[in-house]
């Protein structure tokens, strides 16, 4: 039985220091302070579009292994294809590889997509301990999208960010909408997180070109 709101379940910890990492998923919109909207204002087709928060101006990039096309004006939606193919991957970060977020609120909405069916979407997030630049295990959670609103609440604690959030469901949806950040905060990896980034980058690129072949 799905709850209304499920109480925050805790799903990655390690310990630096007397620093004791934590991400929190809550389903819901759940406001936080400082919070900014994503703004999608450039009507952009690709596998990467982009948008800016609205106070900062901090850029943010929506990625996929399919073609996204974003709204042309306001806080607008992520969607996939125009022909109506459901959207079954998205990737969720700051443009610049060293910047992290507090917090993180999405809406995978199937409302709209004829060809979208509910089902269990999986939310990974990779974050990071600001203050040392360390990489945290990934966290996962899982979750059943529905024809109505699917907010998630994403927020973190004890000195950690979100790098990245990626959002995978077979069964697909619409658009990714309302995307919100807040808390972002500069991180400068250790030099082993520098070697893991490059090798996730270079190894999405290589997939991304073989998918182009």
């Amino acid at each position: 039985m799905r709850l209304a709101k499920v109480a925050a379940v805790f799903v990655a910890c390690s310990c630096v220091g007397a620093i004791q990492a934590s991400v929190v998923f809550t389903l819901g919109n759940n406001p936080q302070p400082h919070e900014e909207n994503v703004l999608l204002t450039n009507g952009e087709t690709g596998t990467s579009v982009f948008g800016t928060t609205n106070i900062s101006g901090t850029a943010i990039e929506f990625s996929s292994s399919q073609v996204l096309l974003s709204s042309s004006s306001g806080q607008g939606a992520v969607g996939g294809n125009p022909d109506g193919t459901p959207l079954t991957n998205i990737e969720i970060a700051g443009l610049l590889q060293n910047i992290a977020f507090a917090d993180l609120i999405i809406n995978p909405f199937i409302g709209g997509c004829a060809l979208c069916t509910p089902g269990p979407a999986t939310v990974t997030v990779q974050s990071v301990i600001a203050l040392t630049g360390q990489l945290e295990p990934p966290a996962v959670f899982t979750y059943d999208i529905t024809n109505g609103q699917n907010f998630l609440t994403i927020t973190t604690s004890n000195g950690e960010a979100i790098l990245s959030t990626s959002i995978t469901n077979s069964d697909g949806f619409g658009s990714l909408r309302q995307t919100r950040v807040s808390g972002a905060v500069e991180v400068v990896p250790e030099p082993a997180t520098y070697t893991y980034m490059g090798l996730g980058l270079g190894l999405t690129a290589l997939l991304r070109r073989r998918r182009g072949m």
